[in-house]
């Protein structure tokens, strides 16, 4: 079973497709590819996997700055490049999500503001009983745009997000079941949304608390370059706020009712802000995992800009698109070798014949 490959054939390629979970259960197998006949991408994908050169693309948690995964996913679209598995934490897992149902950059967008900006999913505080913020929206806003019965294993490509595992202690990574509620899980901030629990009776919560850059478990499901995307913090960042300066319940009411009196409130870091920052504490990007051929990527943060303001995702995304163009043209001049192993897996075989005959010896072997 550890060995083993389950390939759907299709007769053509769409966002996802239906019943690949009733061929698990009756085949386990240790991962599965759904193949379209319609041309050779999908058998391209499939060799690669095969052969250990299958291109990874992994995302990173980040809040509003998960908006720059589309921008940096799409500059390597445009170079032809064919991401063959994703794996993501927190919003990184809503972002990988949506690429591996092949949706294009401009209907993640869409998706992206539809979540966070339209439905106003994490400005809807409640009754402090299981979290500060009603979840039944941004529930809502992940159905809409995953599909409310799609499954992880009906995604066009692998997919797998990453979430904490409190009823274990242990990091969870989802490679079955519905696919919004695993983007779900992965993020469920704590404090901010109730954790997600499992028919099991898993209490999950977000990933980034175990691990926000989940290159480990790309080691672990194939070989092959990855692409890392992620959003570390500075080694080192100061704020000019002056303690005795932060207001008490009644300033914090009154400049509520009075709005002109927000303007006297001290610059100081939002709860959510340091509430992220805690989570994320604990991670060392200095010391990811990295192989030789693991493209590590880092978009800045346009200025002003905070983990926070999801109402800003276009402005995000059109930044890292930008970043990401030139990132990649200095990385291909300075002959970084991740980079090359990445744009040379991702070249499509030159006779489909060869391809077949290739997978097929593969599969029989």
């Amino acid at each position: 079973r550890s060995a083993r490959r389950l390939v759907r054939v299709h007769d053509r390629r769409s966002s996802h497709v239906s019943g690949t979970a009733a061929w698990l259960a009756r085949l386990p197998s240790f991962m599965h590819h759904h193949v379209a006949l319609g041309d050779q991408v999908d058998f391209d994908s499939l060799v690669r996997f095969l052969s250990g050169r299958a291109i990874g693309y992994v995302a990173g948690g980040g809040g509003s700055l998960g908006s720059a995964h589309v921008g940096v996913y799409k500059a390597f679209r445009e170079l032809g490049v064919i991401f063959d598995i994703f794996i993501g934490t927190s919003v990184g897992s809503a972002m990988a999500a949506g690429f591996a149902k092949n949706l294009e950059a401009e209907d993640l967008e869409r998706g992206t503001h539809d979540i966070f900006v339209r439905s106003r999913s994490f400005r809807r505080p409640t009754w402090p009983r299981y979290a500060l913020l009603d979840h039944k929206a941004f529930d809502r806003a992940l159905a809409r745009q995953f599909g409310h019965d799609c499954r992880i294993e009906d995604c066009w490509r692998p997919f797998a997000a990453v979430a904490t595992n409190l009823s274990t202690h242990n990091l969870e990574l989802i490679r079955s079941g519905s696919l919004w509620q695993a983007v779900r899980a992965s993020s469920a901030i704590p404090g901010l949304l109730p954790p997600f629990y499992t028919p099991e009776g898993a209490m999950l919560v977000d990933g980034c608390l175990i691990d926000n850059v989940p290159l480990a478990p790309m080691h672990q499901l194939k070989s092959g370059p990855n692409l890392v995307v992620h959003f570390g913090e500075p080694a080192a960042e100061l704020f000019d706020v002056a303690y005795d300066e932060l207001p008490g319940r009644l300033e914090l009411v009154a400049a509520m009712l009075m709005p002109f009196r927000k303007k006297l409130l001290p610059a100081a870091p939002s709860a959510v802000n340091v509430l992220w920052r805690s989570l994320v504490a604990h991670q060392r990007y200095d010391t990811l995992p990295t192989r030789p051929l693991d493209l590590v990527m880092r978009p800045p943060c346009p200025l002003g800009i905070d983990v926070t303001d999801f109402d800003r995702h276009t402005e995000i995304f059109q930044a890292s698109y930008l970043w990401a163009r030139q990132a990649i043209v200095a990385l291909e001049a300075e002959g970084n070798p991740a980079m090359a192993a990445i744009l040379a897996a991702g070249k499509p075989a030159t006779m489909r014949g060869s391809v077949v005959e290739l997978a097929s010896n593969a599969l029989s072997s």
